[in-house]
């Protein structure tokens, strides 16, 4: 349906997928590269570190399906829920194919052609290479889903780092990034544009900062990023692969700000219930 959609918006312009020539791809999520590998005569152009998300789709999966499944037990997640997880896996591999043709954009790099002006911008957090394109001689932003309107975006899970790390820091860099742009306008990934980009930036470090006390309160006791994540999320469809998986990843990247802020620390080792599992981590307050 997707690609069915975007045949008949290429045609409502007068074009087929064989007129493309370049297809800039914001971020490495199959909501946004899914359909890259069918552009076989396009050029292909992402952030240099979401690369390997679209150049080797497959393997990419392969790796992140692995660390996930081994990260599952050390935030305490067990039996079902360590069951549905994977299957969100299955999903994105039937969601695009591999595009080794790709290459890298990085900061600085501008657009040339009938798209010129352009100027790529590195906005990661929602993911390790997330760009956005900024025009400066109208201060038009394309922010992907760095910026949204009303939504707040999930923050990446850093698997490839050892150990695995969160976008969430880079979350607030890449917004503060965006405060320091004369912006008019920004066209988010998802949504109408908005003109008060100012303000959403504003309203958005002020709501990061509520809900990473939301969960410094919540800390009454030693609890595993599972147990937060069913605290903070009580409403979460637990049948839904996605949905769990992302409230995990969100729990897990605002406890380990905790820690980096020195206001809650992990802990491993003997303890009550799921704690006195090798390899669970905790985190308590300091």
């Amino acid at each position: 349906r997707t690609w069915a959609d975007l045949i008949e918006g290429l045609s409502y312009l007068g074009h087929g997928p064989e007129d493309v020539d370049l297809v800039v791809l914001s971020h490495g999520h199959a909501d946004h590269d899914g359909l890259a590998h069918r552009f076989v005569g396009a050029e292909l152009r992402i952030g240099e570190a979401d690369l390997p998300k679209i150049a080797d789709y497959q393997a990419h999966l392969y790796r992140y399906e692995h660390a996930v499944r081994a990260l599952l037990p050390r935030w305490g997640v067990f039996g079902g829920k360590a069951e549905i997880v994977p299957l969100f896996f299955d999903h994105l591999r039937a969601s695009g194919e591999d595009a080794p043709w790709a290459q890298a954009l990085v900061e600085g790099d501008r657009l040339e052609g009938p798209v010129s002006g352009w100027r790529v911008v590195d906005l990661p957090g929602h993911t390790e290479g997330l760009i956005g394109l900024y025009r400066d001689r109208d201060g038009v932003l394309i922010s992907s889903d760095q910026l949204l309107e009303e939504i707040v975006p999930n923050p990446a899970l850093y698997f490839a780092l050892d150990p695995p790390g969160h976008g969430l820091t880079d979350y607030e860099r890449s917004l503060h990034r965006i405060a320091g742009l004369e912006v008019s306008r920004v066209l988010p990934g998802h949504g109408p544009s908005f003109g008060d980009c100012a303000e959403k930036v504003a309203f958005f470090l002020d709501q990061l900062e509520i809900r990473l006390r939301v969960v410094e309160a919540g800390l009454r006791a030693p609890a595993t990023v599972s147990e937060v994540a069913e605290a903070l999320f009580p409403g979460c469809d637990s049948s839904n692969s996605y949905h769990v998986f992302i409230t995990l990843v969100e729990s897990f990247a605002r406890l380990e700000v905790l820690c980096e802020r020195g206001v809650a620390r992990r802990c491993e080792g003997p303890g009550d219930g799921l704690g006195a599992r090798p390899g669970v981590v905790r985190y308590e307050r300091r």
